[in-house]
């Protein structure tokens, strides 16, 4: 699943290791920088995780390729030549910089034990019956203390309503489209990526998101200055989701 914009950090937002909220732009799902991503994470990981940003990167459900968004700084080569895209869908070629590989997310994958130096799984668990078997095979295929960034929508928010509303109208073949079966909160999340093996270094609140309204851009665009005002009243209620850093758990 593609990721829907990219993040831009302002002046006071979440502090390294921090799980408490910080400013993201509306319709924000990752940060669109590699600075944003690595002040999320405690300045002993960081030298680490910014060499894992650089290494082989599987990216769970690509999409159209979350990791190598046109937006985003990995596009800008931060990732070289060695991110693996994994969706059930064959989807009109990968990006240039990555590798194809046709697989359902809902089995083992066809990925080698500890291979890895960073996976990511960019708004994929909500679509999972069982989100706990791919966060588990995320702990498989990745190094021993590699990383995993994982964003999901927080389910009980106005955004995931809305959606859950156009998906049952407009997507009722799941071979075309897969809706949102988890409602996940901000505990459940971690919850679910701690119990898989891995301790979350960080976390952010992330914006305001409707870009699956691409089709209707005069809506999609209130919807958005709307949300981010309505946001300022109860953040809880207009939040989109949450994004999150975590690094694979010694054994």
């Amino acid at each position: 699943m593609a990721p829907d914009a990219a993040t831009s950090r302002q002046p006071g937002s979440t502090q390294p290791g921090s799980t408490q909220p910080g400013p993201t732009q509306p319709g924000s799902t990752q940060p669109g920088a590699l600075d944003d991503l690595i002040a999320m994470v405690p300045q002993a990981q960081r030298p680490a995780f910014a060499k894992a940003l650089r290494g082989r990167v599987a990216d769970l459900g690509a999409g159209a390729g979350s990791a190598l968004d046109a937006e985003s700084a990995v596009a800008a080569g931060a990732l070289a030549q060695r991110v693996i895209e994994v969706d059930r869908r064959r989807l009109p070629g990968a990006t240039p910089a990555s590798q194809r590989i046709c697989a359902d997310l809902r089995e083992t994958l066809p990925l080698r034990d500890g291979h890895f130096d960073l996976v990511v799984c960019n708004h994929v668990l909500e679509h999972l019956p069982e989100p706990a078997a791919l966060a588990a095979e995320a702990a498989r295929i990745v190094r021993p203390q590699g990383f995993l960034i994982a964003a999901v929508p927080h389910g009980n928010a106005f955004s995931d309503r809305l959606f859950r509303a156009y998906y049952r109208a407009f997507h009722r073949d799941p071979a075309t489209f897969d809706g949102h079966v988890q409602r996940f909160t901000k505990p459940a999340f971690v919850g679910l990526i701690e119990d898989a093996g891995f301790d979350v270094l960080g976390v952010v609140d992330v914006g305001e998101a409707y870009a699956w309204l691409h089709k209707h851009p005069l809506l999609q665009r209130t919807l958005t200055r709307l949300n981010g005002l309505l946001r300022r009243w109860h953040n809880d209620a207009f939040l989109y989701g949450w994004l999150l850093v975590a690094q694979h758990r010694p054994r």
